[in-house]
């Protein structure tokens, strides 16, 4: 009885090791996969920024993806900015207008705050102030990790 109850503890160590390994390549596999994916979409977000002309084409390459904020000690967030002219800061849950001329686009708090940023059509990143008027913001796609 010793014997079996041993046998089937092995066996079950086993097919536990056998089945980790294929999930454990899963995952590195899904890695990878999903840089060359992120690649990809960002050169092509790149290509439609550069030759977007006016501010609706504009919108539409802002709203195609979220954004990472970082603002420096005050920390690093995302946020969306929605096609309708609306969108969210993540870490703050709090909602905020947006508005873009070329490529200045300006978010407003309901509380009357303003953050504004200049957008780099050859490289998606953008930078500026942060709500506070005082920290330095910068930002560029979120992508998946």
């Amino acid at each position: 009885m010793k014997t079996l109850f041993l046998l089937l503890a092995v066996l079950g160590v086993c097919s536990a090791t056998i089945q980790a390994e294929p999930v454990s390549e899963l995952k590195n596999e899904l890695k990878a996969r999903r840089k060359v994916v992120n690649d990809w979409f960002k050169a092509e977000l790149i290509k439609l920024a550069k030759r977007a002309r006016t501010d609706d084409e504009r919108r539409k390459v802002l709203t195609a993806c979220d954004w990472e904020w970082d603002a420096g000690d005050a920390g690093v967030t995302s946020i969306t900015l929605k096609e309708g002219g609306s969108g969210i800061h993540h870490y703050q849950g709090e909602a905020f207008a947006w508005s873009n001329e070329g490529w200045t686009v300006k978010l407003v708090l309901s509380k009357g705050a303003m953050a504004t940023l200049k957008l780099d059509p050859d490289t998606l990143k953008c930078t500026g102030k942060d709500f506070d008027g005082k920290n330095t913001v910068k930002a560029s796609p979120k992508l998946e990790p």
